[in-house]
């Protein structure tokens, strides 16, 4: 049961404890709609596309989203540290196990971001899209005219910032402990539920 919760909660780290965006090595070219979607006035999109890389500048994409990858989970880490009795303990008496552990955790940080960057041409048509879809053109110029000024570009500068702000950090830390400490009597309950199920299903086959 030990090897598999932990092998649970590493599962929950693997994926940052929230799905990614898949990978678009074979995205749509910037501004192109979906395959089925509804198409925009090309003018709006590009609106919305300018909004976009006032958000996202493009020259700070990857330093803002290695940022928040980083931060996401550092926070989960040290939820589950909390969250997981003995965990910590095992950490501090085994070097090694805290190694491997580091390293799979570096590992699975450093797979996100790739993932993340491959999916960024995608992920921004995706945002242009929602901003097309959600404004008028006046709307959009003045929410421009907005995040150029100080206060708008102080206010975007801030807002993705958020993912390491120590009071944000500490709610993540939270809930993560929270869902650690519930996730082993879960996977029990699961187990108990199954295991007749596949007794059942399984006695008569043997293994190839």
């Amino acid at each position: 049961m030990r090897r598999l919760f932990f092998t649970a909660a590493l599962a929950l780290l693997a994926t940052g404890g929230a799905a990614l965006p898949a990978r678009a090595a074979d995205a749509p070219p910037r501004g192109a709609p979906a395959a089925g979607a509804e198409t925009f006035d090309p003018a709006l999109l590009e609106k919305g596309h300018g909004l976009v890389d006032l958000v996202l500048p493009p020259a700070e994409r990857d330093r803002m989203f290695e940022r928040i990858m980083n931060a996401t989970m550092s926070n989960m880490v040290a939820g589950m540290m909390d969250g997981q009795t003995g965990l910590r303990e095992v950490m501090d008496k085994n070097p090694r196990v805290r190694a491997e552990f580091m390293a799979f955790i570096d590992r699975q940080r450093q797979l996100a971001l790739e993932d993340l960057r491959d999916a960024t041409p995608a992920l921004i048509d995706a945002y242009a899209r929602f901003y097309a879809r959600s404004f008028t053109a006046g709307e959009l110029d003045e929410i421009i005219a907005f995040v150029r000024t100080p206060t708008g570009a102080k206010y975007l500068s801030r807002s993705t910032e958020i993912m390491t702000d120590p009071d944000f950090a500490a709610w993540q830390r939270q809930i993560t402990a929270r869902q650690q400490s519930r996730m082993e009597p879960e996977i029990r309950a699961l187990l108990e539920k199954i295991t007749p199920l596949l007794q059942t299903d399984g006695t008569d086959h043997h293994d190839s």
